[in-house]
């Protein structure tokens, strides 16, 4: 009888693009990507940036994605970043996954999600810090969003998500793009080398120049202690909450138990330098990445 083979959610493009990404999460919250939102903060005309709009009575938005839920990252000293513990309905605080309506945090896409239906009146607020670049892969919604305005020609700066709120610019989209192996030496292995295109949308030069100078001068001959993911506990749930076995990548990295390849960046080039394009700046970095492959 043949041995039966051993499920795996994730290959090995899905592992690299996992670990660039919150390799690169990681990296941009060290360098002060990130902006505090306090309560009863206010903008423009009055308004509150703690305060999040009801899409529905169990759905409210904030104005911002991508809020930090990283615990052992927090960022630079005397502005040390926000992990969000729970909301405030009309002032009265509930912890999330808990209280009369049970609220869940959807980090990624900075919404609160309830079990139960908050009033129609209710002010729902927060205090939470958001991550200043979204770090995503060219086939999800924000992605999807800005690239295919820029296809069209029209301002990305216009384009909504589906939950009516703008999408939030800079982005950075990781490509896996070629792959090379090379017998690593006699009786198995290979080496293995990734080429890696990261593809950058910002408002202005100076965030693109900044991100591209962490991709390429500050990220040359980096090497990124892999995580295998198949192995690695939930980390979040399906309301987008950290679930009950969250962990941080830190701590997944520092799990030997769950140690994947480690991947070396050798080579970081910008391929195309920044420039204005229908309203928004754009630049695109390369990585080339190699890995021992047992």
């Amino acid at each position: 009888m043949s041995p039966s083979a051993v499920f795996k959610l994730y290959d090995s493009s899905d592992l690299l693009e996992f670990n660039i990404q919150q390799h690169l999460d990681s990296k941009f919250l060290l360098n002060g990507m990130y902006t505090n939102v306090e309560l009863s903060q206010q903008w423009y005309s009055n308004s509150r940036l703690d305060v999040l709009t009801r899409i529905d009575s169990k759905t409210y938005q904030s104005q911002f994605d991508n809020w930090v839920f990283e615990n052992t990252i927090t960022g630079i000293s005397g502005y040390n970043t926000k992990s969000v513990s729970g909301v405030y309905i009309d002032s009265s605080f509930e912890q999330r996954g808990s209280g009369t309506y049970v609220p869940h945090i959807d980090y990624r896409n900075g919404r609160v999600i309830f079990e139960n239906n908050v009033p129609s009146g209710a002010v729902v607020s927060a205090d939470f810090t958001y991550k200043l670049v979204n770090v995503t892969f060219p086939d999800s919604e924000k992605a999807k969003i800005i690239f295919s305005n820029f296809k069209y020609g029209q301002d990305a700066e216009s384009i909504n998500l589906p939950s009516g709120n703008s999408s939030q610019l800079p982005i950075v989209a990781i490509n896996l793009t070629n792959r090379d192996s090379d017998p690593w030496q006699l009786g198995g292995g290979q080496l293995v080398t990734q080429d890696v295109s990261f593809h950058i949308v910002a408002n202005d030069r100076r965030t693109v120049n900044k991100i591209v100078d962490l991709l390429t001068i500050e990220s040359y001959k980096n090497t990124i202690k892999g995580v295998d993911f198949n192995s690695a506990p939930t980390q979040f749930d399906f309301y987008g909450d950290k679930a009950a076995t969250y962990q941080d990548y830190v701590d997944l990295q520092n799990n030997s138990s769950l140690s994947w390849y480690k991947l070396y960046v050798s080579s970081a080039k910008i391929m195309e330098s920044v420039s204005e394009y229908y309203g928004v700046y754009t630049a695109r970095v390369d990585w080339d990445l190699e890995f021992y492959a047992p």
